[in-house]
């Protein structure tokens, strides 16, 4: 080894098809080229503030043990490919400064990547971890360019705090196989784009099973929702702030706010918080119809016109308060208080839904 100040540099390691029996340390060193490729490792595998300076490759290789690498870092490209973790696995606080790639890696147990920068592209594809509820850990990561997840073998995955600056796609045309079903992305940064499939993937439902109260859940479907508004998918956009909404209600009745809920729940139920014209123009339907009965009623009880002219003037006059102009002037009957209290009340109804209406149908129509 060459010697250098408080630390020492082994320029090559090669061990392609070596077999470990004893326990591999590695503290504050300085290797240059390194390739274990087919390597069998049978205790435990540690780096410790290690720079690895040129391609490093573990491609192939068995980690019977635990395996760890912290504070290290990768300045070429690092290899995992078809490797076998039967340990635990951290790669906790290192940095990959160039191309990283994890593809075809089978863990038995849901690895750590907690802190860990990746300058490069990073490929996590065809990755299986057998653990029943083994979260694939990628908190406070930092990816700088893209990341590909497909055909991705676990349980769940989080990227809490995590800050993503170019694109991270568990998408690929042709590819459906994906078992994931748990995503945790909560104060995640999202500065670059997210693409994932609403539908195929369950994205509300995977968010739903992750870490994180509603008030978390609501800043996740929030960050989804602006992900789909940035690359164009509106419809998905849609659901995911529907999913954002529906959380807020249920932040709201956990925080003992029943009145705001109920608002929540008023909005929803008539127009799915303005995502539905068609919905809100039935519900002013109903209402209209509601009040020619109510008016209808009324009319019957203090009046002995024929019916068909109280039932004409029960349409006539509920339109004309739904609108907001008062009781008819065709009115054959005495205006009375509760008249003057249904024609109040549907007036304010009717102002409500139209404004909704008019709302959600320019939201829909300019978007």
């Amino acid at each position: 080894m060459k010697k250098y100040p408080d630390e020492a540099f082994l320029p090559v390691l090669i061990a392609d098809d070596a077999i470990f029996h004893c326990r591999v340390e590695v503290k504050k060193l300085k290797i240059g080229y390194l390739s274990m490729k087919r390597a069998l490792f049978l205790e435990n595998v540690s780096f410790l503030n290690t720079t690895f300076t040129q391609e490093t490759s573990f491609d192939k290789a068995t980690f019977k043990s635990n395996f760890s690498i912290l504070l290290s870092t990768f300045e070429h490209k690092a290899t995992f490919s078809s490797a076998v973790f039967n340990g635990a696995v951290s790669f906790e606080k290192s940095a990959f400064n160039e191309i990283f790639t994890c593809n075809g890696a089978i863990f038995e147990k849901a690895p750590s990547f907690v802190s860990v920068q990746f300058g490069g592209l990073v490929f996590l594809q065809h990755v299986k971890v057998k653990e029943t509820t083994g979260i694939f850990n990628l908190d406070f990561a930092k990816f700088e360019s893209t990341v590909r997840i497909f055909d991705f073998k676990c349980y769940g995955i989080s990227m809490n705090n995590a800050v993503n600056y170019s694109m991270i796609a568990f998408d690929k045309v042709g590819e459906e196989k994906c078992s994931l079903q748990s995503m945790s992305l909560d104060n995640m940064i999202n500065l670059g784009q997210i693409n994932i499939n609403w539908n195929t993937r369950n994205v509300q439902q995977m968010i739903h099973n992750g870490s994180g109260d509603n008030h978390s859940k609501a800043a996740q479907f929030a960050l989804i929702k602006e992900n789909y508004h940035l690359i164009g998918q509106y419809d998905w956009e849609d659901q995911a702030f529907l999913a954002h909404m529906r959380c807020k209600k249920k932040a709201a009745v956990e925080d003992h706010r029943y009145g705001l809920a109920f608002g929540y729940s008023v909005i929803d139920i008539i127009g799915r918080y303005g995502l539905n014209p068609s919905r809100v123009a039935w519900a002013m339907l109903v209402t209209v119809i509601a009040y020619v009965f109510l008016y209808l009623t009324l009319f019957l009880i203090t009046s002995d016109k024929p019916f068909g002219i109280l039932l004409m003037d029960s349409i006539i006059n509920s339109f004309f308060a739904f609108i907001g102009l008062g009781y008819s002037p065709l009115l054959v009957i005495s205006e009375t208080y509760l008249l003057l209290c249904l024609i109040t009340t549907e007036s304010i109804i009717g102002y409500f839904l139209l404004s909704y209406f008019l709302v959600a149908l320019v939201r829909r129509t300019l978007r």
